[in-house]
């Protein structure tokens, strides 16, 4: 009754942390793509004005 108890709060915490994980990768990735983006659009514009 014990382990299963232990394995049963284990099973939910490892769920909750790959939540949070995927959740946190998701808005990093985000983030990131929206900096890439801005950094590609400005540097567009910059080689067309130079032009």
């Amino acid at each position: 009754n014990n382990i299963l108890f232990v394995s049963c709060v284990f099973c939910v915490v490892v769920t909750v942390i790959s939540c949070y994980l995927i959740v946190f990768l998701k808005l990093t990735f985000s983030l990131w793509s929206i900096n890439f983006y801005v950094t590609f659009e400005t540097v567009g514009r910059m080689c067309h004005l130079n032009v």
